[in-house]
């Protein structure tokens, strides 16, 4: 599955990395300008509990894939929409004429 995380925010970017570990395809949008001050990279310090991975301390820097921009023509299965509760609205009138066939997911 191709997935989009709106937003690059502590939750998305944890779920981003699981979904990824999964054998998912993970991008992330992020607002104009964002791109260069985030970096290529994700500076993660984290316990990984899932039931296999049992009390696993993830110290890594994963690195992702940010756009600036989202195309009406893209090919996401699904955009999480992980933003704080304030930046809600405007980020659902954004993706709205973008969504196409994906799945969103508000989190």
């Amino acid at each position: 599955m191709k997935i989009l995380i709106f937003g690059r925010g502590a939750i998305g970017a944890q779920y981003a990395w699981a979904f990824e570990k999964a054998g998912h395809t993970v991008e992330f949008y992020v607002r104009e300008g964002r791109k260069a001050e985030y970096g290529s990279h994700v500076d993660l310090e984290m316990w990984d509990t899932r039931r296999e991975k049992k009390d696993r301390l993830v110290k890594e820097k994963w690195p992702i894939v940010m756009h600036e921009e989202m195309k009406e023509d893209h090919d996401y299965d699904l955009i999480f929409l992980s933003v704080n509760p304030e930046q809600v609205s405007n980020a659902a009138k954004y993706i709205a004429p973008r969504v196409g066939q994906a799945t969103v997911l508000f989190f």
